[in-house]
Formats: C-alpha cells, sequence, structure tokens
C-alpha cells in the first residue's frame, strides 16, 4: 500500500511527456461504463422534464403563439404612445396661417413665487397682446398672457384660480366614441385641475364612457383660440366620485410640467401685418 502510494506521488509530479503512456488504461473503464451511463442518462431524461416544458405539446405551442402575441402587442403599444407624443410635438410646431411662434424667457414673477404668474421677457414690440397662448414642452398649455408692456409681460397660469375653469376632452379612443368631455376643469391649490366627467342625458341607461388614470386631457374650449385646441392640459391622476352623484366622475388633472417652474414658453402669436403692426 506504501509503494502504491510512494509511486503514484511519484507520478504526479514528474512532466507529464513522461507520464503519456499511462492514458493508455484509462480508455478500460471507459469502455466499461460507458453503456451503462447512457442508459442511466436516458432514463433519467425520460422520468425527469425540464422545468417549465409543457407535457402537451399542443398547449406548449399555444403559450408560446399568446407569448409572442403580447410581446407583439406591447412593442405597438409603446410605437403608438411614441407617435402620440410626436404629433403633439408636431401640433406645438405647426404654425397655422395667420400664427406665429415666439420663445421667450421666463424672469421671475411680480411678487410671491407661488402667485401663479410669471414675468416673460417678450412685450407689445414684439407682438404679445392679452389673452394669447403660452406652451412649454411640446403642447402642454402653461396659461394665457394678461398684462402687457413694451418689452414684458405677465403670464397667468393655467392653475391659478384667476384663470377660470376651462373645458377638456379625453379624445376618442375609436370611431365609435365621442371622447370624454369635461366642460369645467378648475383649478386647484395642489397646481391641478378637477372637474366632473360630462354626462349625457341622451344617452341615459346607456353605459357613459370614463376617464382612466393616464389618460391625455386636451383642451376643448371655444372660448380659447382655434390654435390652441387640442392643446395638451395633463394627465389624469386620480379619480372620485362625489357623494351627491356617486355615479359621476370627479377627475384630477395634472399638468405634464410644473408650471411655476418653466424657464422658457413659446407664445403663440397672431402674424404681423406689413407696416409692423399685430
Amino acid at each position: 500500500m506504501t509503494a502504491a502510494v510512494l509511486v503514484l506521488a511519484a507520478l504526479a509530479v514528474l512532466p507529464m511527456r513522461w507520464t503519456s503512456w499511462a492514458g493508455q488504461f484509462g480508455a478500460v473503464p471507459r469502455f466499461l461504463i460507458a453503456p451503462v451511463a447512457g442508459l442511466v442518462a436516458s432514463l433519467t431524461g425520460w422520468m425527469t422534464r425540464p422545468e417549465g416544458l409543457e407535457s402537451n405539446p399542443v398547449l406548449a405551442e399555444v403559450k408560446s403563439q399568446r407569448d409572442l402575441f403580447q410581446a407583439m402587442y406591447l412593442q405597438q403599444r409603446d410605437l403608438v404612445a411614441a407617435l402620440e407624443q410626436q404629433l403633439d410635438e408636431f401640433r406645438a410646431r405647426e404654425q397655422p396661417l395667420g400664427l406665429r411662434h415666439l420663445v421667450a424667457r421666463v424672469i421671475g414673477s411680480p411678487g410671491n413665487p407661488g402667485s401663479g404668474i410669471l414675468i416673460v421677457k417678450a412685450g407689445k414690440r414684439h407682438g404679445v397682446e392679452p389673452r394669447t397662448v403660452a406652451v412649454a414642452g411640446g403642447a402642454q398649455v402653461v396659461g394665457r398672457i394678461e398684462d402687457v408692456s413694451a418689452t414684458t409681460c405677465e403670464l397667468v397660469l393655467l392653475t391659478n384660480r384667476a384663470s377660470g375653469s376651462i373645458a377638456g376632452v379625453i379624445p376618442a379612443k375609436n370611431g365609435e366614441d365621442e371622447g370624454i368631455r369635461m366642460p369645467y376643469l378648475y383649478p386647484t391649490s395642489g397646481g391641478t385641475l378637477q372637474g366632473l366627467v360630462m354626462y349625457n342625458e341622451s344617452k341615459r341607461g346607456v353605459p357613459q364612457p370614463q376617464a382612466a388614470l393616464g389618460d391625455t386631457v386636451r383642451l376643448d374650449d371655444q372660448t380659447w383660440p382655434a390654435s390652441a385646441q387640442q392643446l395638451v392640459l395633463g394627465t389624469v391622476v386620480s379619480i372620485d366620485h362625489p357623494p351627491e352623484s356617486p355615479t359621476r366622475q370627479l377627475v384630477t388633472v395634472r399638468p405634464t410640467l410644473r408650471l411655476d417652474r418653466v424657464t422658457e414658453v413659446t407664445l403663440r402669436l397672431a402674424e404681423r401685418r406689413e407696416g409692423g403692426t399685430p
């Protein structure tokens, strides 16, 4: 026994080129063991299937197709969201006849930063007039201009209580719907808008369209210029039901930007006529 251990120890430290002759002895046990090992592996594979593999091949194929179509649906949903964002940006850049865009810096506020009024560095000499619409971040409505001086103007934010109510709509998701209208969205103290979803009396007894969290609400108010229609007011962030009318939705809409923190706005101005007068 001791001699065998000594021989093995000596062989272990010898260079491989001196012990290559010993490799031929390993083929003998491999020749004897290989058939049995192969049989055991086959039996084991037959008795235990890989985790997650369906025993019914038809069901496995159906689930595979389901996963594939689900991935395709999610991809198309992301594509639609990206296209909607591009459409908003196009609407913001689009300049209908008689309209031009003026990018202007916000240089402060007339008093308390939380007053809901911003001072913009653009005035009468730039063609700014009262009730001019201001947007930011693409198509997000920021508010309307009120007081105008020669070189500056005051922008009253959409979420300022002094702005009053504004009408909004969640556009129809298909041709059969009319969209979800909110005729009176009022500014709140939290920098949001809030109002009831309109109930269509002509469709009493028929399921009414419902707003959902994350829906985009767009301007749909005839007291605002035609060029401002369908610009973004914000997204639905909460939905409640007033106790006096539990079947109706009371939605809260938050602008996509912190309006009181914008540093630059785009003013949608009436095109100047020849002679320099707007």
